[in-house]
């Protein structure tokens, strides 16, 4: 191995070792991260569900507004019903252990996920069974 590669080698392990630079692709986020990233502004992205047929996966839009005071909004479009576009309202917070937690009115039920910095540059929401991909992080609500 040239010497050349055996530096660049060594200077990214230590790079990596110490935590060197924000947010990796992969890295899960952290309270303040997810808090920083989403408060006050509008997230548009999507999510994968299963189709009538179980061969088919359709793809559900959403855009979901985190308000300051822990409100929500989300616009789902249900393409796949026949409700099309719909709006509910909810609420949201972020977990000492960094997920990120909503609640929506017609579920009543909290959800949490981690959030990851996604290759393409934008973010994944985690969740046991579920990812959302957020392409697009919007300033403001």
């Amino acid at each position: 191995m040239k010497q050349n590669t055996k530096f660049l080698l060594l200077a990214i392990f230590t790079f990596v070792l110490l935590g060197g630079g924000n947010v990796l692709a992969g890295d899960w986020l952290n309270k303040k991260e997810v808090t920083d990233l989403l408060s006050g502004n509008t997230v548009r992205g999507f999510y994968m569900k299963q189709g009538q047929s179980l061969a088919v996966m359709q793809k559900v839009g959403i855009k979901i507004k985190f308000h300051a005071d822990g409100g929500a909004e989300q616009t789902t479009d249900r393409a796949d019903s026949s409700k099309g576009l719909y709006t509910e309202k909810g609420k949201w917070f972020v977990n000492q252990k960094g997920k990120l937690c909503m609640t929506w009115e017609v579920e009543n039920k909290k959800k949490c996920g981690r959030i990851k910095r996604a290759s393409d540059g934008g973010y994944e929401l985690v969740r046991k069974q579920q990812t959302f991909v957020y392409e697009e992080i919007i300033p403001g609500t």
